[in-house]
């Protein structure tokens, strides 16, 4: 029972690319420029790549299975513990760097549904997506029911970078843009207040 190997990628890179793109889009917005983005995306991509190779070239040679396994064959079962707590501190940043960035875009899309906005509309979006979302799922105890979501997910990341890409390159964001100046100033991206 579980997941497939190819299953677990994609929800790996679902899970890295959704919250990545987000990330390096507010950084690009915030005027890095294109080099220095796509040299930090590269050497970053390029440590995470040697790193999972040093990890599973390590357990091939010990023969273990999981980072808490291998802990102990390297560097004692006294301290394994050091593994959980870690993996738990991860996933417990996740959790809140996703509510983050589901309480902003929430909003926004509350507001564009006509909900008047206020300074508790953030706060009050991040509680109910974390109580009534993010908290029975996490509490799952078999995630391949998300396989399929997750594999949208891919496909919706995909289509939207192929789009931004396509409109970057035929000058629909170069200034004047008449996209952004067809929005009302209230309606203008602005990353400036995002977490």
């Amino acid at each position: 029972k579980g997941c497939s190997m190819t299953m677990t990628i994609v929800q790996i890179v679902n899970n890295v690319a959704g919250a990545g793109i987000l990330t390096l889009a507010a950084g690009m917005a915030a005027g890095v420029g294109w080099i220095p983005a796509i040299i930090i995306c590269l050497t970053l991509g390029t440590i995470s790549g040697f790193t999972f190779y040093l990890i599973g070239a390590a357990c091939e040679m010990t023969g273990e299975t999981s980072f808490k396994g291998l802990w102990s064959r390297t560097l004692g079962a006294r301290s394994a513990w050091v593994v959980d707590g870690c993996i738990a501190l991860m996933c417990l940043s996740c959790a809140i760097i996703y509510s983050g960035i589901l309480g902003d875009v929430f909003k926004a899309l509350l507001q564009l549904a006509g909900v008047k906005p206020s300074a508790m509309l953030r706060s009050a979006t991040i509680i109910t997506l974390t109580a009534c979302v993010l908290t029975p799922l996490s509490l799952l105890k078999d995630l391949s029911a998300l396989s399929f979501t997750s594999a949208l997910g891919c496909v919706a990341i995909l289509y939207t970078a192929a789009f931004v890409v396509t409109r970057a390159l035929d000058g629909s964001y170069a200034p004047p843009s008449a996209l952004l100046e067809s929005l009302a100033p209230s309606r203008t991206p602005c990353f400036t207040k995002s977490s």
